[in-house]
């Protein structure tokens, strides 16, 4: 008996019925087959990794300072045998320490905490001091300082040596304009990075101010240049106004670069909304921001540790103001509480510094509160000073910190985050040569070759390649293993235990890279088992450019074929394109080879293709005609996987095109960046050989050059390819297939989808195990994740918006807009009168008058059953 199932499929639910041939339920058991199956939606492993990231980065960090442990000890025991004894017990309380005493560190009869702090009150004055005096230091404190560096040794953002500071200023710039130039055709002024410099750093303007300065410099009136601006000022842009109207309904929509503006989960928000090039001018426009702000952390003192040291004198000079502004217009009562209490939700100077002081002793801290929040308190308690007083020049003068934040700066901030690991490296290896003069076991030889001053110096600016991974060889990817780790796919060449001396040496570094690719790469979402494109590469880049050029039309026809490779070939592929090809663009052109276009008449695309064949273009300026397809695959292929890794790409193509390609050449080649990832494979798009239009056999990507045919045009049934997939299935799954989850895990879609289909096959393959036979007919519903919540905004509301927001705008459009109510604008002719401001390309300027303001609901024609 044939039947047919009825399937509505959730990320938490899949509903489910099943029905003969009339449509009547069917019974099983005497009870009708129609049911829901409920089960928790599946959630990605972000939140897994991001703890597993934190938990290594840890755990890496405790072996750095181990060793550098390790490398002391024997010179510290003859010093103070309790000493690392005291440092691993420091947060204990007295009664529970090995000895009972209250020293953390120095615990000498003539040198104690007490006399350490008073000597040296922030870890930066030791530090400083140790760099700029050759005088012999107790060892203890030189390893008080390298310790400090180790554990904080700053980013590894900038690849090479730091140089001067603010020596990468240019060079971000450079990047900065670059970005704007080529995908944004918008060019700046090319030698005002200084300026800008001299504009964000100036600490007597404000943010508003700033961005003013800002445009003018950039002396470019363009909507993108004005919300870069306010970027740069640490104000907020909106993404619409920097990107386009497209953005208008998505979230986020604004961006920022002060405070956590842009840090990682923005960035990953943002990455998922805008395409490539416009994330790109984002993270440029961001490295030269933070290199401005790195400069400016760096107040123009000699060394990281002396601009700290600054940092501890302005808060001290800060601190002192504010007392005796606030002890002479506060009570007694408000005065003590907002300097000596600590209470919830309290933001006074004790939740910002997390200190609280009582007759000179410590007391516990009950609440901590970030800057923004004691900024917005303090603004408060000096806007209900005495008017004379908030007029004085001494409020004014705290108000302005406070909006350019930097009043009260405290040393541990998110600012820190912006000092790269040269600067923190530069200060140890001075820190190191002073020390060896007074110290001689840093210059004793150590490991593979190193003296122990090398070996510091290795840990500090060592890190584990992240195409390594894991270093323990018992959580690598073992194939066939079930119950494996698909996190680690480490190759050793030798058991011994992996040090930054020894890591290049231990390590197999071409194997575990190799290991790391295949790890990585995505499958295609119609063949199975098959690598995807880089998102960049020629083939691939081919590929999504002809998907959107074939859909090009002229008053609803398509171009001839002939025209569609022209448009590829001089404003895609030739070597002179720059900049994005705009619809003006493609009927200019049109134009000029002698097909009149109006804008209004092309049609199938949006204002602009966001497509380039930026690789292929690259890749033969460099090396022009040396390269073959295959080749500028391969190199685009290496670079999207070692995006960071330049030593390693220079050695792959060394070894692999140093018979076609210079030194010079392979160094420039290796300085490009590509970092994403395709959805299809070059057999699907170059290999895969069906019946195209005209009957002859072919390939998809041939297919689309010799005809205009989109990809899913290509797949219907019209065509053999999408045959071509099936069959291509078969032959890897096979006929005997089992019923496990490994046929869903295969196919790259989201765990919520995959949980949604493995349910959904359970059901059905239930069902046909009561019913002995396959059903005739499956019905599908698939339901959209519900999005964000948001009440919708009238034609009548859109239409007034856009009327207040553009001062442009007729003074008569406006009256007459105020005479209609919501019901009128549902009138197609009258919405398109105002939102085309009253004027039409095909006929005469009309008014109001001619168009009927009335609306007449057409009646919804009767279902029948």
């Amino acid at each position: 008996m044939k039947y047919y199932i009825g399937l509505d499929m959730g990320t938490n639910s899949v509903g489910y019925a099943v029905a003969d041939e009339e449509y009547k339920l069917l019974k099983a058991h005497q009870k009708p087959m129609i049911g829901v199956r409920l089960f928790d939606e599946a959630q990605t492993a972000a939140k897994r990794r991001l703890a597993r990231v934190n938990r290594r980065r840890m755990e890496r960090r405790r072996q750095r300072l181990a060793l550098l442990e390790d490398l002391f000890s024997p010179v510290i025991s003859k010093v103070d045998p309790g000493f690392f004894q005291r440092l691993k017990e420091s947060f204990f309380m007295v009664a529970h320490k090995t000895e009972e005493q209250p020293n953390t560190l120095f615990n000498d009869p003539d040198f104690t905490d007490r006399n350490y702090h008073k000597k040296y009150p922030t870890i930066y004055h030791l530090r400083h001091e140790l760099m700029t005096s050759q005088q012999p230091h107790d060892v203890r404190l030189v390893f008080l300082a390298i310790h400090h560096i180790l554990k904080h040794r700053g980013h590894f953002l900038n690849p090479g040596e730091l140089g001067e500071l603010g020596g990468q200023l240019q060079s971000c710039y450079s990047q900065f304009l670059v970005s704007l130039s080529e995908d944004f055709a918008i060019e700046l002024p090319p030698d005002i990075a200084d300026q800008i410099q001299a504009v964000l750093t100036d600490k007597t303007t404000r943010r508003s101010e700033k961005q003013e300065l800002l445009k003018q410099l950039f002396a470019v009136d363009d909507d993108m240049v004005a919300q870069l601006s306010k970027l740069f000022a640490g104000l907020s842009a909106n993404i619409s106004k920097l990107f386009g109207e497209q953005y208008k309904e998505q979230s986020p929509k604004d961006v920022s670069f002060s405070g956590a503006g842009f840090e990682d989960e923005k960035q990953i928000e943002l990455q998922q909304i805008l395409t490539d090039s416009e994330f790109s001018l984002l993270q440029s426009a961001f490295n030269l921001y933070a290199q401005i702000q790195l400069d400016s952390l760096l107040q123009g003192y000699p060394s990281f540790s002396a601009s700290k040291i600054g940092l501890y004198e302005k808060h001290k000079s800060d601190l002192k103001r504010l007392k005796k502004l606030l002890k002479t217009n506060l009570e007694s009562k408000a005065y003590t509480a907002y300097f000596s209490e600590s209470k919830k939700d309290f933001c006074n100077y004790v939740a910002y510094s997390g200190h609280c002081l009582k007759n000179k002793k410590k007391q516990p801290v009950a609440y901590r509160c970030q800057k923004t929040a004691f900024y917005e308190e303090l603004k408060k308690i000096l806007a209900k000073l005495p008017e004379s007083i908030r007029d004085g020049e001494e409020v004014k003068s705290i108000q302005l910190e406070i909006e350019n934040e930097t009043f009260l700066p405290k040393q541990v901030s998110k600012d820190n985050s912006l000092i790269p690991n040269q600067l923190q490296l530069s200060e140890l290896r001075q820190i190191l040569k002073n020390a060896a003069t007074y110290l001689p076991f840093l210059n004793r030889q150590g490991e593979d070759g190193l003296t122990i001053s090398e070996m510091i110096e290795k840990i500090a600016d060592f890190r584990i390649p992240y195409y390594v991974g894991p270093v323990n060889p018992a959580h690598r990817v073992i194939p066939g293993k079930p119950n494996g780790s698909r996190h680690a796919w480490v190759t050793k060449i030798s058991a011994e235990p992996v040090r930054p001396w020894n890591f290049e040496r231990v390590i197999d570094l071409e194997q575990s890279a190799t290991d790391f690719i295949n790890n990585l790469t995505n499958k295609c979402t119609y063949l199975i088992g098959e690598d995807v494109l880089s998102k960049d590469s020629p083939t691939y880049a081919r590929f999504m450019l002809l998907n959107i050029l074939n859909l090009l039309s002229v008053n609803g026809q398509r171009l001839p074929v002939l025209v569609k490779q022209n448009i590829y070939n001089d404003l895609f592929l030739h070597p002179k394109t720059s900049g994005k090809v705009t619809k003006k663009k493609i009927c200019a052109y049109l134009n000029a080879e002698g097909y009149p276009v109006t804008e209004a008449e092309l049609g199938g695309m949006d204002l602009e293709i966001p497509i380039s064949l930026k690789a292929e273009r690259q890749l033969e300026a460099l090396a022009p005609g040396k390269l073959s397809l295959e080749d500028k695959e391969e190199i685009v292929r290496l670079i999207t996987v070692f995006p960071e890794s330049n030593r390693m790409l220079r050695n792959r193509f060394s070894r692999q095109f140093g018979n076609k390609l210079t030194q010079s050449e392979l160094t420039a080649i290796s300085k490009l960046k590509f970092a994403k990832w395709g959805q299809l494979s070059r057999k699907f798009l170059t290999g895969l050989r069906a019946n195209g239009p005209d009957g002859r056999e072919t390939t998809i990507l041939e297919a689309m050059w010799d005809y205009n045919l989109n990809l899913m045009e290509l797949l219907s049934q019209d065509y053999g390819f999408a045959d071509a997939v099936k069959q291509y299935k078969q032959d890897m799954l096979g006929d005997q297939q089992n019923f496990s989850y490994s046929l869903v895990d295969q196919y790259p879609t989201s765990p919520a989808v995959k949980k949604m289909i493995w349910q959904t096959m359970k059901i059905v393959d239930e069902i046909i195990r009561i019913r002995k036979q396959a059903p005739e007919k499956i019905f599908i519903e698939v339901a959209r994740e519900e999005g964000e919540k948001k009440r919708t905004t009238s034609r009548l509301d859109q239409i007034k918006q856009i009327f207040k927001a553009n001062k442009d705008i007729e003074d008569r459009l406006k009256k007459e807009l105020d005479t209609k109510s919501e019901e009128n604008l549902r009138r197609k002719k009258l919405y398109l009168y105002f939102t085309q401001l009253g004027r039409c390309i095909r006929i005469p300027p009309t008014t109001i008058s001619t168009i009927s303001t009335t609306f007449t609901p057409v009646p919804k024609p009767k279902m029948t059953v």
